[in-house]
């Protein structure tokens, strides 16, 4: 544990720990938020955050904040692929984001694209969900989870629910 004197915790009350692990976290927080240009990280996150196919890669962590491209390109009116990440169980645009910039494409087929910028924090956990819609039915395709652990990502097993019951309609 470093230079913090486990014997000091051991006299807080669960309340106390649990009130002072928050606390960290929120500064973990906001350190993250002032150590980073929000603005040049959504750039950045649209223009390597998807392959070539527009398909949107795993998040990634720079500086303390979770970059999370996302996306959603519909293959007829009632069929879609998509894929976002998912928090605690909430989609990231229904979390305490930096940013969220949407934007969609014109073409063919209706697609959009997102960044979302989420400050992390050490022992955070998420989903990187991609799934499909077919006549209405959604069905997850697959689920990738990872935990930040310090300044790197770890991939840990994946649980199979998912965000908010599905609903993903940005």
């Amino acid at each position: 544990m470093g230079s913090v004197n486990p014997d000091v915790l051991s006299a807080y009350s669960d309340f106390e720990l649990s009130e002072l692990a928050a606390a960290v976290r929120y500064e973990q927080q906001q350190r993250a938020i002032a150590a980073v240009d929000s603005d040049a990280l959504v750039e950045d996150g649209f223009s390597r955050g998807f392959s070539r196919q527009g398909e949107p890669c795993h998040p990634w962590l720079i500086s303390g904040v979770l970059v999370c491209p996302g996306g959603l390109r519909e293959t007829s009116r009632l069929s879609h692929r998509c894929a976002f990440v998912s928090v605690d169980g909430s989609w990231v645009w229904e979390t305490d984001s930096l940013a969220d910039v949407v934007r969609h494409l014109t073409g063919r087929v209706h697609e959009m694209r997102s960044v979302t910028l989420i400050p992390a924090y050490d022992g955070m956990e998420f989903d990187f969900v991609r799934a499909k819609t077919r006549n209405g039915v959604h069905e997850v395709v697959q689920v990738s989870r990872f935990r930040v652990d310090g300044t790197s990502l770890v991939e840990i097993p994946a649980h199979t629910s998912t965000a908010s019951n599905g609903n993903h309609r940005r």
